[in-house]
């Protein structure tokens, strides 16, 4: 796992490799060596390459790995964060085709049904190099993906992302709210961002000003709820903060993987601007109620004119500064074409309720509801259990090892 700024794709090939049966399997990791705590908190064997050393003193760590390992397989958890690292580790899906190994790349968002074309926030394209065809064997993690009527390939492979059964007992959320100092009748939400969403790859003013009001939107949606809240961000940078006295807002830059479960799983609503966040889906197997705020539409807010002169004076203030809204589905990297394929006819859709970032009235209204009313809340539940007994169902890790080994003899 070589991208140095999303801690998804090592969440993906942990939840794969981890769970591979420790008498028939000796699992090593390759991160950066900012990724060495998640490992070290998990139990787990790694070898580290640092990201300033630069793609020779990398690459000659890297052999000496391999010498020392001598692996079977490769398990890549993005073929392309793959190739993009070669700049600073010295390794390339060519480096790693001359070892003659099996290569089994993680297809998360089923790029060989989209022509390797995502679309980013604005409308721009990039058209990829088809890394997955360099593969052996293909796995796609559960969520997003879920396996179609028809669908069969000898190559692919499906697996649950998560376990069953991630939800806290009564008594482990008190122990997290008695942390947190709560009020008898305080509300927790979680809000989760990554470094990755918070590059403006394509120098887009639209985009920095959406990056801007995002937060400031969620801030003034939860303070038009107007109830006791404690809101939980775990992210890189604190939010710019508005008046609210009914808000307790908790900011950290990183957590221990225990201690962001325990926040996460204990919270009474998780927010987020990303279909594919890997923390939404944990959310989900941990039976938290999850709203995800999109965007499905190109908004051009000076045709609203007359509308916007109804509207309180900080959405007229966003309306001026963003401009213009583009559809999204993965946060600020956009996505919204290139994840069409996979989220057609997919339960997971079922599994939160997505929210129009734009409309403040729904917003606020759908907060409230999955905040306070226990029947819509217990719906959810309901949905996100069935769901997960589906996703669960399908093949382990360790099925799928014993599969690929049959194939490849």
């Amino acid at each position: 796992m070589l991208s140095e700024i999303s801690t998804g794709e090592l969440t993906i090939g942990y939840e794969f490799g981890s769970r591979l049966p420790k008498d028939d399997y000796q699992v090593k990791f390759l991160v950066p060596g900012r990724y060495e705590q998640y490992l070290q908190d998990r139990g787990e064997s790694y070898y580290l390459l640092n990201v300033q050393d630069g793609p020779l003193t990398n690459s000659l760590r890297f052999k000496e790995a391999m010498e020392a390992f001598q692996p079977d397989y490769f398990l890549l958890s993005d073929v392309f964060t793959t190739e993009y690292s070669r700049s600073w580790s010295g390794i390339s899906m060519k480096t790693l085709r001359e070892y003659g190994i099996p290569l089994i790349g993680i297809d998360e968002y089923e790029y060989l049904s989209t022509n390797y074309t995502p679309d980013y926030y604005g409308g721009v394209f990039e058209k990829l190099p088809p890394l997955l065809e360099d593969c052996q064997y293909v796995v796609r993690n559960c969520p997003i993906n879920l396996p179609k009527n028809g669908e069969a390939s000898p190559r692919t492979f499906y697996f649950s992302l998560y376990r069953d059964g991630l939800g806290l007992s009564d008594a482990d959320k008190e122990a997290v709210r008695g942390r947190l100092e709560l009020h008898p009748n305080e509300k927790v939400v979680f809000f989760a961002s990554s470094s990755w969403e918070s590059i403006n790859f394509h120098n887009s003013p639209f985009l920095l000003m959406l990056m801007k009001w995002v937060p400031l939107l969620l801030q003034h949606y939860m303070r038009e709820v107007n109830e006791r809240l404690t809101l939980v961000h775990v992210g890189p940078k604190p939010w710019e903060l508005i008046d609210n006295p009914q808000l307790r807002y908790r900011h950290f830059d990183q957590l221990a993987p225990s201690e962001f479960d325990a926040l996460l799983l204990s919270s009474d609503l998780f927010l987020t601007i990303n279909a594919v966040s890997v923390t939404l889906s944990k959310a989900i197997f941990g039976s938290v109620p999850c709203l995800l705020f999109q965007n499905l539409k190109h908004i051009d807010f000076a045709k609203l004119e007359g509308r916007l002169a109804q509207m309180p004076d900080w959405y007229a203030a966003m309306a001026s500064e963003v401009k213009e809204a583009y559809p999204f589905r993965a946060g600020f990297f956009g996505w919204f074409q290139l994840l069409k394929s996979v989220l057609r006819d997919n339960s997971y859709t079922d599994t939160y309720v997505e929210v129009p970032l734009f409309k403040p009235d729904e917003a606020v209204r759908l907060m409230r509801s999955y905040l306070f009313e226990e029947e819509n809340i217990q719906e959810l539940k309901l949905r996100q259990r069935n769901y997960v007994r589906q996703t669960a169902a399908l093949d382990t890790p360790q099925i799928i090892m014993e599969k690929i080994r049959e194939k490849s003899g």
